[in-house]
């Protein structure tokens, strides 16, 4: 809220202005919130893809063959 002296606007069209931004802000952090829950829930589907994978890796019995690195 301004308190600069020069503005002539009415208390009431500054305080408008200023809960206009807040609502703005609001609704964009609100958005920006269930976007990264969107983003949450589809690694959680990746992860459990994964450990299924891993699990029936690990279930057939064929450990992965373990070669050294090239420069031992």
């Amino acid at each position: 809220m301004s308190t600069d002296p020069q503005d002539t606007r009415p208390q009431d069209t500054r305080l408008e202005e200023h809960l206009a931004h807040h609502d703005a802000a609001i609704d964009d952090i609100s958005r920006q919130m269930a976007d990264q829950w969107d983003a949450i829930r589809r690694i959680e589907r990746k992860l459990e893809v994964i450990i299924t994978h891993l699990k029936s890796t690990e279930s057939d019995g064929e450990a992965p063959e373990i070669t050294p690195p090239p420069h031992y």
